[in-house]
């Protein structure tokens, strides 16, 4: 891993903190590993795994996690999967990306843990660790 990572802010709810219908989602979950939770805040949210290595985040139909909002660049970000640890790292993305408020600018990986809040554009993803 780079020497730039830096971790992250922590401004936002966490995992514990959301509604106890998305919670309850989150403890049937019998897959373990690296998550995303896919706009939690709507009634129709869902867990997107997260493979070992690169996992692209956009719009494109060759990303890993697809996501149709109309800020979401093609290649907006990238989250990098490598046993216990996952990072993210914006790529030049217009709308940007934040991590609990805090952006991730200028190429920079951030580490990620359970319970983070990603902003994609204006798509909200919730990092999972079981």
């Amino acid at each position: 891993m780079s020497s730039s990572l830096k971790a992250p802010a922590q401004v936002l709810p966490h995992k514990g903190d959301l509604n106890p219908r998305v919670q309850q989602f989150i403890d049937g979950l019998e897959q373990r590993g690296w998550f995303l939770l896919i706009q939690p805040e709507r009634p129709n949210y869902f867990a997107q795994p997260l493979a070992d290595g690169a996992n692209m985040v956009g719009r494109a139909f060759d990303c890993d996690v697809r996501l149709l909002g109309q800020y979401v660049s093609n290649k907006h970000c990238r989250i990098l999967v490598e046993a216990d640890t996952a990072t993210l790292l914006d790529l030049g993305s217009r709308n940007g990306t934040k991590c609990n408020g805090q952006s991730v600018k200028g190429r920079e990986e951030m580490i990620l843990a359970d319970g983070d809040q990603i902003m994609v554009a204006d798509v909200m993803l919730v990092v999972i660790k079981k």
